[in-house]
This record gives structure tokens, sequence and C-alpha cells, in this order.
């Protein structure tokens, strides 16, 4: 997927000792409709509350919107993940949907929340 273009994946490092911590990525991303779901993940527990995830989110939407020009970045997050939803309230997602039992995890169904960040037109260059 990376090679087709359709999605792009970086490291996200400590900034003291660049030791890698964890992910961000773009996928489906779609030029046609300028759009693309964002994920990230964070490996080490020790790394977790510190604050990378918000920071690597807004580098990846402004990367999203200023590099690829797309319009819409979207994610999806299970609804019990509370950290994370605050996490991408920091970094400028918005709350779209919350859909119920959608997904089943464990042989329990789940609730997903989904989020969004839309371009910023108003002021963009």
């Amino acid at each position: 997927m990376i090679e087709t273009g359709k999605a792009i994946q970086f490291i996200m490092e400590e900034k003291k000792n660049r030791r890698p911590v964890g992910s961000v990525y773009l996928r489906d991303i779609n030029y046609d409709y300028e759009k693309a779901e964002f994920g990230a993940f964070i490996g080490d527990k020790d790394a977790t509350g510190l604050g990378y995830g918000t920071e690597a989110a807004a580098l990846m939407l402004e990367y999203a919107f200023n590099t690829l020009n797309l319009h819409k970045i979207f994610l999806r997050l299970v609804s019990t993940n509370t950290a994370a939803e605050k996490s991408y309230l920091k970094a400028g997602f918005v709350r779209e949907a919350y859909l119920k039992d959608e997904v089943k995890i464990d042989g329990e169904f789940v609730d997903i929340i989904l989020m969004s960040k839309l371009k910023d037109t108003e002021h963009a260059d």
C-alpha cells in the first residue's frame, strides 16, 4: 500500500534519545475525495501519556493538509479508549458519530467512535 501511495507511515521517536515508541499512519488515501483514515500506535507502555500521540497526530494532520492537500482525515477508535480520544481531541479531531456494537473483540461487541478533522480552508495558504 505504501508503494501505491495509498498509505503513509511514520515512526514516532522520543526527542531525548530518539528511541522509537510507536507509529502513525494514513491509509486508504483517496486523492479524488481528498480524504484518508488516520491511525496511531504507541508500543511502549512507558511512552504512553507523555503527549507523543497528540503531537504525532497534530504533525500528521499538518502533513495531510499542507503536503498531501487532503480535505478530511478521519479515524475510528474503541469507545473505551478514553486516553486516545482525549489525545485526538487535543490534536484537533472532533466526534462525528458513535456506533453501538460496531465490532466484536474477544467475543464481545464494542462501540466505535468516529472522529474527523477537516482542513481549515478559512486560513489555508
